[in-house]
C-alpha cells in the first residue's frame, strides 16, 4: 500500500468499503498532505463519490477533520 493512493487501495482490496463516507477523512488527509487546497480536495472527493462538496465538507467539520 506503501505506493498506492489510500482510495486506490480501498476500491481494489475493501470495495464494500469504497462508498463510505469514513474515506472521505484519509482522502482529505491524503490529498492537503499533498499539497491541494481544501477547495480542490473536496471537489475531487465530490466526484469520485458523486457527492456534493457541501456534503462532505459538512461531514469533515463534524469528524473535526477541518474547522468551519
Amino acid at each position: 500500500m506503501e505506493n498506492h493512493p489510500y482510495w486506490q487501495h480501498i476500491q481494489t482490496k475493501h470495495p464494500d468499503k469504497y462508498s463510505q463516507k469514513e474515506t472521505w477523512v484519509q482522502l482529505y488527509q491524503d490529498y492537503t498532505g499533498l499539497g491541494m487546497d481544501e477547495n480542490t480536495s473536496l471537489m475531487v472527493i465530490s466526484e469520485l463519490f458523486n457527492a456534493t462538496t457541501d456534503e462532505i465538507k459538512s461531514f469533515l467539520v463534524n469528524a473535526k477533520i477541518i474547522k468551519n
